[in-house]
This record gives structure tokens, sequence and C-alpha cells, in this order.
């Protein structure tokens, strides 16, 4: 009797342990980059990450934290905060990985925590002076110089792709942002019209513009995302060509009110933007994408459309370096 007794708590105490050695707690994901993660480096902000019920992860390595111009972090931690970490349906943590002097790195953390205090606790920032965390990771230094690279990760800590050359570009932020939030815009037949320059817009677009002709001139520029780097030098130019002549500007895009008003916030914009959640506008002009992977964002497309109604001005694939001065000089031809 002693040894059936003695037979049973041993297979007991086996059958504890088996279950807990394979039911590891939920906010605890068992993962070895998360580890290193928490582990290495120097970390700030939002300590308590890798305790969160979140629907994933995702790291960004940043270029550099002291020049605006090469990766504004201003911007990207906005981003990210407003498209991952506040998202209503749950949450995806950030983490933003330097590679900065101490003394930078902490200068950044004193200046960001002072003038950014309430994202401060809810993004986390990670010095990694030693270069272990851009090892396990598998970064590819030569995005380091210039870009940056982002990495997405599910709720386990399971890595699901990498985004070199991010620099918080729009189609990369949404990128990001769709992998855990899949948009579901309507599919829209093709549209049966044509826009074309130095011809009258199409009729079925007049209602965009109809309170202008006869007033102003009117110039429709999409963009992939709010609160991209790509698209703030954009939306600057436009600003300065809105101030220099009298041209009204839409900045449309398919972000939602939240993230459009989120921009506004962070950025001056003296564009009106309009957040094109349906995709109905972007699709009208023919400047709505979709990936085969099932990503969608408005494409860099721009129109200008006098106060006669006729169309002045196509680009279909805008360039924001490169386009610039063509699109100043089909502005300035434009009489007032």
């Amino acid at each position: 009797m002693k040894n059936t007794l003695l037979f049973l708590f041993v297979v007991i105490g086996w059958m504890a342990c088996q279950n807990n050695a394979s039911s590891p707690t939920p906010s605890e994901p068992s993962s070895s980059m998360l580890d290193v993660l928490k582990t290495v480096g120097d970390m700030k902000g939002d300590l308590n990450f890798h305790q969160t019920q979140t629907k994933g992860y995702v790291v960004v390595v940043a270029p550099t934290l002291a020049d605006q111009n090469t990766f504004d972090v201003g911007l990207h931690t906005a981003g990210v905060y407003t498209y991952l970490e506040n998202e209503k349906d749950g949450g995806v943590e950030t983490i933003l990985v330097s590679q900065e002097k101490p003394k930078v790195y902490q200068s950044f953390i004193d200046i960001f925590k002072k003038e950014r205090s309430e994202l401060y606790p809810k993004l986390t920032f990670i010095n990694d002076t030693t270069g272990q965390i851009v090892k396990a990771l598998g970064v590819n230094t030569e995005h380091l110089d210039h870009a940056g690279e982002a990495i997405a990760f599910d709720a386990k800590g399971n890595k699901l792709y990498s985004l070199d050359e991010y620099r918080c570009q729009g189609e990369k932020l949404q990128r990001l942002y769709q992998t855990f939030y899949p948009r579901t815009i309507e599919e829209f037949g093709k549209n049966s019209y044509t826009i074309e320059k130095g011809k009258k817009l199409p009729t079925e677009l007049m209602k965009y513009v109809k309170d202008y002709i006869g007033k102003q001139n009117v110039m429709m520029t999409f963009y992939p995302s709010p609160l991209s780097h790509a698209c703030s030098i954009q939306m600057d130019d436009f600003t300065h060509f809105s101030e220099k002549k009298n041209i009204k500007m839409f900045g449309v895009s398919i972000g939602t009110h939240e993230q459009v008003n989120a921009w506004k916030m962070n950025q001056y914009v003296g564009l009106e933007l309009l957040a094109d959640s349906t995709g109905v506008i972007s699709n009208d002009f023919n400047s709505l994408l979709r990936e085969d992977d099932g990503i969608i964002y408005s494409d860099r497309t721009v129109f200008i459309i006098d106060k006669e109604g006729i169309v002045q001005y196509i680009n279909e694939d805008y360039d924001v370096v490169a386009d610039l001065t063509n699109l100043e000089n089909a502005i300035l031809a434009l009489s007032e």
C-alpha cells in the first residue's frame, strides 16, 4: 500500500511539473530575441514592455537620434504610438534601439522626457552601445547610416519580417500598422473615365472642386500615410507653395481621423488634410494601391485643377525630391 501511494505521489508531481513547463505565462513571451532586448543595453521609458498583453512587437533600429533630417525621431515616435501602441483594438509594443554614445543618448532621453512627457512612459528606448542587439537582430548595418531598420514580431516573439531603409516612410508605416490591424476597404470597380492634362476634370470628380470653380485653383495630392517622414517633406513643400500662390490644397490618404489629427498636433501642415478612411476619394482619382499581400494605401499622386476646371498638371508617381521643381513651375504658371 505504501509503495502504491508513493508511486501515485511521484506521478502526480511529475504531471504537475510537465504542465508548468508547457504553460508559460501568457504575458511573458518565451523568445531569445526578447530576452536580449530586455537584458542588454541602457533601457528607458516603458521598462515592462515584455510583460504586457500585446498583439506583437515592432523594433526599430535608428541610424541616429541627433540628426532629425536623417531620422525624425519626433515623427517616428508620434507615428508608432498613434498607429501601434495607442490603437483601440489591443496594442503593439514598440521599441526604439540606438547605438549612440552614452552622453548623446542620455541627452536625447532628457529632452524627450521633458518635451514628450505623455509619450515617454509608453514607449521603450534601448541604447545598444555594444552592438549585441543589432547583431542578434541580424540588422544590415549599411542601413544604419541613413535610414534604419524596422522588424515586426508576433505576440510570442516570433519574427515576422524586416523592413530595411525604414526611415518612417509612409508605405512601411502602413505595412507595420496593417500587419496587426488589417484594413478592409471596399473593392471598387474600374473607373469609366480618364483624367487628362489640358482637359476638363471628369464630371464624376467635379464634386471635389465645385466650391472653387471660378474662384481658386485646386491641388489634390495623395500620400501613403500621416506622420511619415517622406510625406512630411511633401507636405512642407506644398505648404510653402500654398502660401506663395492662391491655390487651395488638399492632402488625402486612407489614414484614419485619429492618425490625421495626430499629424496636425505634431507638425504644422498648411494643407487641408482629408482622412479618406473608406478609400473613396483615392479610388476616384485612381490613387488607391493594393499590394499583392493585402496592404492598402493611397499612392503618391498629384493633380492641379485650375479655376475653369481644367486639369493643368498630373503626376501619377510623385517623387518628393526629383519632381519638386516641375511641380513648383506648374503652380507658378497658374493665373491668379
